[in-house]
């Protein structure tokens, strides 16, 4: 099996157009949560170059009242980067940020609000070592909301084409310290996910999703030859956090 995200899809590829995320970058990039990419705005993006299609199998998104409240002022200190390289020698292969695109109903809303910003890129460090990051930056009245609203989400099935993924923890996400990146308040959780189709397992990756005032993020480690840990992928997340998260 090639690299790739949950359930075996390739990483994200460049969008085709400026106005957006092309659909196979959404459907390719990670499609961990139930939803697909509804709550981090990014489902219903769009580029110049798909006919006006939005992506297919994923609800729309808003950036909407998870959490409620504004977040206050600190919200909007800090917003996501992607720089062209990471730690330990991963470069680039693709970087998009959009506007979060306005939907309807509980599982299309973004857990970022007031004009949050979507983000989804990748990294390779090897053919089959990748690092893929979708989240999203501006107000989070609440971090902790946050992770709890992708960890309801995160074994919801996913339609993706044809095929409804199931995915489910073979590690339970476990709270680990976050770092100082993006003020005080943040959480970062980690742990091991599988995700199945038709009762064959597909792909079996580190997961780990943060949030801090003012971003969060869902991180996926694709590497076929180390198997991480959890507490190894919290370490190369906090470090991730570090060099993404930049003051507004």
């Amino acid at each position: 099996m090639g690299a790739g995200g949950p359930g075996g899809y390739p990483p994200p590829q460049p969008p085709k157009g400026k106005g957006g995320l092309a659909v196979g970058l959404v459907i390719g990039a990670v499609i961990l949560i139930g939803g697909g990419a509804a709550v981090w705005g990014l489902a219903a993006s769009k580029s110049k170059d798909d006919g006006g299609a939005a992506a297919t199998g994923a609800p729309a998104a808003t950036g909407g009242t998870t959490g409620g409240g504004n977040g206050g002022a600190a919200a909007a200190a800090y917003k996501l980067d992607t720089p062209p390289t990471l730690l330990d020698g991963y470069a680039q292969k693709s970087a998009t940020s959009v506007p979060a695109t306005p939907g309807a109903g509980p599982d299309q809303k973004s857990v970022c609000q007031n004009d949050p910003i979507g983000v989804v890129t990748s990294y390779s460090k090897t053919p089959t070592d990748v690092i893929q990051v979708l989240g999203c930056y501006g107000a989070i009245p609440s971090p902790a909301a946050a992770l709890s609203v992708f960890e309801a989400l995160s074994t919801k099935p996913t339609v993706i084409g044809k095929t409804t993924l199931q995915g489910r923890w073979v590690t339970p996400l476990t709270e680990y310290p976050a770092g100082s990146a993006g003020g005080s308040g943040a959480k970062l959780k980690c742990g091991t996910f599988s995700n199945s189709s038709a009762g064959k397992t597909l792909s079996t990756s580190p997961v780990c999703f943060w949030a801090d005032h003012s971003t969060a993020a869902e991180i996926v480690f694709n590497n076929l030859t180390e198997k991480l840990t959890p507490a190894a992928a919290a370490e190369k997340a906090r470090a991730i956090r570090d060099a993404m998260i930049v003051k507004k």
